[in-house]
């Protein structure tokens, strides 16, 4: 099992989250200023996130990182919910 955990200010904003890949089940979170992060793994082991969705990086951190960057004094908004029927 890999962690990966940080809880910093960057660039003014706090960034926090948490990356563990345990067998075949692998789950990771990220906020921006307590604003959920929408965090994909992808099959590599990168991350992206919906911020940056053609980009990918090593670490959750590097990921979380560059939507910040991306965002500016914006907030991150999550994908909207799909309801089936």
């Amino acid at each position: 099992m890999e962690l990966e955990e940080f809880d910093e200010v960057y660039q003014g904003r706090h960034i926090r989250g948490w990356a563990v890949k345990e067998g075949e089940n692998p789950r990771s979170e990220a906020f921006v200023d307590d604003d959920p992060l929408h965090v994909m793994r992808n099959g590599d082991g990168t991350f992206t996130t919906s911020v940056n969705h053609y980009e990918s990086f090593d670490t959750l951190r590097a990921a979380t990182r560059r939507a910040v960057e991306t965002l500016g004094d914006l907030r991150p908004e999550l994908p909207p919910t799909h309801h089936g029927h």
